[in-house]
């Protein structure tokens, strides 16, 4: 996000990048700072996300009604026709790796209870679709770039995993899974590596996610091209049925997993800068709340924003945020990168000790799930106050 105008008019603020932080911000400082002149850039001709499933949980729901409940409705309009447990599940636990010993192979070894309210695994691009219609029209301008910001020396890091994506008809998935597990989510560990799925798009498609690790990451591009007997072999010593799972993946391009080094800073003076979303936190998919940072990013940013009325008073606000924002998301980069290698049973002081792993798993979210984000309005509202 940056602001172009001179110190003496009201701001005009640019947000650059239509993804789902870029859109969440604008529809909150529509909301919340009518006074601004707002411009959201997008380099494409279009809106669009990359990636399948994305899921949202119910701290992560209750913040966006915060910003715009039509948000959080638009949101549950996703959702509809996902199937919900009782008590809630974020995902039930099995080893599918058949080289573990003392437990049968894909058999469930523990659940992980989730929270109460609405909360499950949307199609991202549908999301979007809803998410665009709050924008007004005039709003957006499509096939734009940033040319002039200077990259950082702290650059991405190869976090150690890849991932195979895929997309299944639930006919099929239910085909291969059987008539219970396709109902809700499920984790299958094994040996350096883990699969997930979950249903999307009102329970009409299986999302299907598998880990895989690696040391290094060689390519100059982060999605290369596999053949599926590549893709199988990673999964040679898996149980049939997330072979199986496998084989159905119809494009089994990889996906290398990056995260950000911790930034000093999530805002600039010179240039007005201020990043939210992956641009401030790339994180690893593994504790599944990058999504959910960046609603809480847009949060706080447009209710600091809404009390700023020049150009000169956005720089304390970037200030709050940043004081506020910065620890917590990146502690999620931190705890998402060990927490795939908990799934993958290499945790260390955990590896495939299966008591102590579900010890870590059915704690290890609280953090996240229970914050009251209005505890970190009030300290940057402080902040702001005292500067």
């Amino acid at each position: 996000m940056t602001s172009t105008l001179p110190s003496t008019a009201g701001p005009n603020v640019a947000v650059v990048g239509g993804g789902i932080a870029g859109v969440l911000l604008t529809i909150a400082l529509l909301k919340h700072c009518t006074h601004f002149n707002i411009t959201l850039y997008e380099s494409a001709s279009a809106f669009g996300e990359i990636g399948a499933g994305v899921g949202f949980q119910p701290v992560m729901v209750r913040t966006m009604a915060l910003i715009d409940p039509r948000i959080a409705a638009a949101f549950e309009k996703c959702i509809q026709g996902n199937e919900e447990s009782d008590p809630p599940v974020w995902f039930t636990v099995r080893v599918s790796d058949e080289r573990k010993k003392g437990v049968k192979t894909g058999e469930e070894v523990f659940k992980i209870p989730s929270r109460k309210g609405p909360r499950g695994g949307v199609h991202r691009a549908h999301l979007l679709d809803e998410l665009v219609k709050l924008i007004p029209d005039g709003i957006a301008m499509f096939g734009k770039r940033v040319v002039d910001v200077q990259k950082a020396d702290d650059a991405s890091v190869f976090s150690g995993k890849y991932v195979y994506r895929g997309l299944l008809p639930m006919d099929k998935a239910i085909e291969i899974m059987g008539s219970d597990e396709h109902r809700t989510p499920q984790l299958h560990m094994g040996y350096h590596g883990h699969l997930i799925t979950f249903p999307i798009a009102g329970g009409k498609i299986m999302n299907v996610v598998a880990f895989a690790s690696r040391s290094t990451w060689e390519d100059t591009n982060w999605v290369v091209q596999a053949s599926r007997e590549d893709m199988l072999k990673d999964f040679q010593h898996w149980d049939p049925k997330v072979h199986t799972l496998m084989a159905n993946v119809q494009k089994p391009d990889i996906w290398a997993l990056f995260n950000h080094l911790p930034a000093s800073t999530y805002y600039s003076t010179e240039p007005l800068v201020c990043l939210v979303g992956d641009a401030a936190h790339a994180s690893t998919p593994h504790q599944g709340s990058g999504a959910g940072m960046c609603v809480e990013d847009a949060y706080i940013l447009s209710q600091m924003l809404s009390k700023c009325q020049r150009k000169d008073d956005l720089k304390t606000a970037f200030k709050a945020y940043d004081a506020v924002r910065r620890p917590r998301s990146q502690k999620v980069v931190k705890t998402s990168r060990e927490a795939g290698q908990l799934w993958d049973l290499e945790g260390e002081g955990v590896r495939d000790d299966l008591q102590t792993l579900e010890q870590n798993a059915t704690s290890r979210m609280s953090w996240i799930w229970d914050h009251n984000i209005l505890d970190d309005l009030q300290a940057a509202q402080e902040i702001l106050a005292g500067a």
